[in-house]
């Protein structure tokens, strides 16, 4: 008897507790709206890459499927502003999409207009294509942002993701690459994945020879390999160093040759 009367006032208690709702009375699954300038610097103090959908109100032009797309790239975070000042601040003019990110100190805008169909599937795409972290994931996706970034400098770290000490690994390649926030992309290439074999490909490399670390200038359309041996977070550090100061020499011959970008 004492369990039923307890389980009857759980459910009393849940039912009179007040639903937890976005500024225009929408579902806790819509995000949180930010006030200011100031609260937008905040939201993007933290993440590596931050989303903010901007509009004026829940009746523009694409704001219910950014909450879809919010919704269905959950692990991302995802804000919205209607603030007129932060507008000005970020040269926004009509409903867009803004990815911030760190890696590059860029934000990439989609702009949503009348005249042009942006769904949540194009929506998401655009969002995956920009979505940079500190260490992005390579896929043919996050390629097309990773080439599109001024970053010309990045760093690949090639390894197997079934691996047991890649936890460690992508840990400590992640740990450093904030330090070249803005002058180097540090990349994962997931070896497992057939997919991903071309890639190998361009660098001379096999799964075997793996974990292995090697740099790209899309600049000049140069690599290097970093030499055979443990993959330390100081050897990486003193590899992407030399390379900024322009000390590396020229990649191995054999492994030279005028493929592509598109090839990677």
């Amino acid at each position: 008897m004492r369990d039923f009367v307890l389980k009857c006032v759980f459910v009393v208690l849940l039912l009179n507790s007040p639903a937890v709702v976005t500024e225009d009375g929408g579902p806790d699954s819509t995000p949180s709206w930010l006030k200011d300038v100031t609260a937008v610097d905040q939201f993007l103090e933290e993440p590596d890459v931050a989303v903010i959908g901007f509009f004026k109100d829940s009746e523009a032009l694409g704001f219910t499927d950014f909450v879809t797309v919010s919704s269905d790239l959950s692990p991302l975070t995802f804000a919205l502003c209607s603030d007129p000042a932060t507008w000005e601040k970020y040269h926004i003019n009509t409903s867009t999409v803004s990815v911030f990110r760190k890696t590059d100190s860029r934000h990439e805008a989609l702009e949503l207009r009348e005249d042009r169909k942006v769904d949540s599937d194009t929506m998401a795409r655009f969002i995956r294509i920009n979505e940079l972290h500190y260490l992005t994931e390579y896929s043919d996706v996050t390629a097309i942002g990773i080439f599109q970034s001024a970053v010309s400098t990045h760093l690949l770290l090639f390894t197997d993701q079934r691996s047991k000490n890649f936890t460690a690994l992508q840990r400590n390649i992640r740990e450093l690459a904030p330090e070249y926030r803005g002058k180097v992309l540090f990349v994962l290439v997931d070896v497992s994945l057939v997919s991903n074999a071309r890639v190998l490909r361009y660098f001379g490399l096999e799964s075997r020879d793996t974990p292995a670390v090697g740099l790209y200038s899309t600049e000049n359309d140069r690599k290097w390999l970093l030499p055979a041996g443990e993959v330390t977070s100081e050897r990486v550090r003193e590899f992407c160093d030399s390379a900024l100061r322009g000390e590396l020499k020229t990649e191995d011959p054999k492994t030279e040759g005028k493929e592509a970008k598109s090839e990677l």
